[in-house]
């Protein structure tokens, strides 16, 4: 219990200070779950992929894969693993059951929609974006799911003025959806300022 106090704290960080010889030796193998019901094997993995250690990492994830079914933290893991060995149709399936799991959660939304966006999947974006803001009506959502439409490349100009007006309605302060506004209006009047009738040419 007194590693756990540290070691819960540490491993949900973006940058874990600790690394995994200090959390392996630190967390017995018994009880096999912390205090927030995720698996000890699965902390231990958290550090083998900050060491890029990730086919060590994925050894683990599988081991302790039906310990705590169904928080997606496993399959987020393993999905970025697969990533970072460049394995992108493995992190796209594991990515998928994680938003699946748990379509709330932030991190496996963003990834999903980063990996649909290199397939060009616009699809399946859409329905991820239509799921996951059931949910989570917030900035985050909306401007993960417009980079994604944007950057998979086959969203016209219309279709993405509308989607912008669309979230400025929800969400008229958040700066991201602001900066796209205005970059839409600069967009807009540059054909008008750059006429002749304005430039006398």
């Amino acid at each position: 219990m007194r590693a756990q106090y540290v070691i819960n704290q540490d491993m949900l960080q973006a940058e874990p200070k600790k690394d995994f010889e200090e959390v392996n030796k630190a967390l017995p193998s018994i009880p096999n779950l912390n205090a927030f019901c995720f698996p000890v094997t699965l902390i231990k993995s958290r550090y083998l992929i900050k060491a890029k250690r990730y086919q060590e990492a994925l050894t683990l994830l599988q081991q302790c894969r039906n310990e705590s079914p169904y928080l997606s933290i496993n399959e987020f893991f393993t999905a970025q693993c697969h990533l970072q060995l460049n394995n992108k149709d493995s992190a796209l399936y594991w990515a998928r059951i994680a938003f699946e799991y748990r379509p709330r959660v932030r991190n496996n939304f963003i990834l999903l929609n980063q990996l649909l966006a290199e397939r060009k999947d616009s699809a399946e974006i859409e329905n991820a974006f239509k799921i996951a803001s059931t949910f989570r009506k917030e900035p985050w959502t909306w401007s993960s799911y417009l980079s994604a439409l944007t950057a998979a490349g086959n969203l016209s100009e219309a279709r993405y003025t509308a989607l912008v007006d669309s979230a400025f309605k929800h969400i008229p302060t958040d700066p991201d959806i602001l900066s796209r506004k205005q970059n839409l209006a600069s967009l807009r009047s540059k054909p008008y300022f750059e006429s002749d009738i304005v430039t006398g040419k």
